[in-house]
């Protein structure tokens, strides 16, 4: 099974130095708009590609 996300579209939103502050800011973002899905990447990143870490459920989108 492949979990993989293939990034499409690209919208830089903000940047960070520390880990800790972007966590930070992503729950803010989530808060807004629950249904929008986000992804944090460092710039070293020749690829931009998103594997999905999580088990369950998926609610509507």
């Amino acid at each position: 099974m492949n979990d993989d996300y293939f990034i499409d579209e690209v919208a830089v939103i903000d940047r960070f130095g520390d880990s800790k502050i972007a966590m930070k800011r992503y729950y803010e973002l989530h808060r807004v708009e629950p249904y929008k899905e986000y992804g944090f990447f460092h710039t070293s990143r020749t690829k931009l590609q998103l594997r999905q870490k999580w088990s369950g459920v998926q609610g509507p989108r």
